[in-house]
């Protein structure tokens, strides 16, 4: 545990790190069989993702990453968080989107008054500053 001093009044408790059969069985179960292997191998395959894999959180972010695309997972912790977190801001906005494009479905009053139209609501700022709707909805 290095760089670490323990909050004044807290436990603390050290996660052991996941072995390889923890790591090819968590993939196994949550990804499908065929899916999970091929991860596994991925993995096992690059000394820095297997480092990353050993940690619980990071395994899920693989996962999560691995469950939308086929693209080579991250090797570095920072761009593993901005891949895990670009992905589930991308998945609430398509919900959002399922709520205000349904057809006769009215915007709630603070939304309809805005000053600026729905499609170009502040998100996604550190790619385009604004928001774009889906192909055919703007």
């Amino acid at each position: 545990m290095q760089d670490y001093t323990a909050l004044y009044g807290f436990r603390t408790g050290l996660l052991q790190r996941l072995a390889g059969e923890d790591i090819e069985a968590f993939l196994v179960n949550y990804l499908r069989a065929e899916q999970g292997r091929r991860v596994a191998r991925e993995i096992y395959s690059d000394p820095q993702l297997e480092d990353l894999a050993q940690t619980p959180l990071a395994l899920y972010m693989f996962a999560q990453i691995a469950k939308r695309s086929n693209e080579a997972l991250p090797k570095n912790r920072g761009i593993l968080f901005e891949v895990f977190t670009d992905n589930l801001l991308e998945r609430t906005d398509s919900e959002w989107w399922k709520i205000l494009a349904a057809p006769n479905r009215r915007l709630p009053s603070c939304c309809a008054a805005a000053p600026w139209p729905a499609w170009a609501w502040p998100c996604k700022r550190r790619k385009s500053g604004l928001f774009r709707a889906p192909a055919g909805l703007s």
